[in-house]
């Protein structure tokens, strides 16, 4: 897979390279503005604006997923993984960065699905175990 650090002015550094944390993680929007290929948080906060409207459509709090906050002395917006998903699908992809953010996140969604599955799989070979045990 080509890796989003391909597409950015970030070096080697990854998306989540890029994650900030407090408590929780996030991603500031300026840096998801350059990853994803546009010039300047106006022409983004267009895309911010249509991830929000999709949360809110969902009745998703959006307040907990992007929130306005100062970087380096500049309004900005601190971003969680879901909005920066709902974010990158929201954007134009006519821009190649774009393509490949939501290449990253479709396989990370699909790896999740794997791992949470793998998991499910491994919990209900211990119980079994158990009530075999239990059963001797």
């Amino acid at each position: 897979m080509k890796e989003l650090k391909s597409l950015t002015d970030f070096g080697d550094l990854t998306f989540e390279d890029l994650s900030n944390e407090n408590g929780a993680k996030y991603w500031w929007a300026s840096d998801l503005m350059k990853v994803l290929d546009y010039p300047n948080m106006k022409s983004f906060n267009k895309v911010i604006n249509r991830a929000t409207k999709a949360m809110m459509n969902l009745n998703i709090d959006h307040y907990e997923n992007i929130q306005q906050a100062t970087n380096d002395g500049k309004l900005d917006f601190k971003l969680s993984r879901f909005s920066c998903y709902l974010i990158a699908m929201n954007a134009d992809t006519k821009k190649e960065a774009v393509s490949y953010a939501q290449l990253y996140f479709a396989e990370m969604t699909r790896k999740y699905e794997l791992y949470i599955k793998e998991n499910e799989e491994i919990e209900r070979l211990v119980f079994r175990k158990e009530i075999k045990d239990g059963n001797k």
